[in-house]
């Protein structure tokens, strides 16, 4: 049964999201927000870390490890919410999985962020 199939989420494991670290380096924290990571625990990682890699393998074990709802279909919701499309995409790819989401609502948020001419 492929992961499209599955009548369960997928729940990720921490050597596959942490593939993902460089690329949602840049908007870790409104990652972590959107996958229910507290503020609090949010700035507790910011201060504990120098290393943005280090912040992010902290988020993923900290959202792994106290949400017992982690699937590949939230973390891709979550970069979906804070305009990671591509990163979106290619998850949905690799992972061969349905994301929650319609086309026209990823095309709508490119479209979005693509300068009007």
């Amino acid at each position: 049964m492929s992961h499209k199939d599955a009548k369960c989420p997928i729940k990720p494991e921490m050597r596959d999201l942490i593939l993902y670290s460089s690329k949602v380096a840049t908007k870790w924290k409104q990652v972590a927000l959107r996958l229910n990571i507290p503020r609090e625990k949010v700035n507790e990682i910011d201060r504990d870390h120098d290393c943005v890699s280090d912040k992010c393998y902290d988020m993923f074990n900290t959202w792994l490890e106290t949400k017992v709802d982690a699937c590949w279909s939230k973390f891709v919701r979550a970069l979906i919410d804070v305009e990671l499309i591509e990163v979106a995409r290619e998850v949905c790819i690799e992972k061969e999985i349905g994301h929650g989401v319609s086309k026209a609502e990823v095309q709508q948020q490119q479209e979005q962020q693509q300068p009007e001419e």
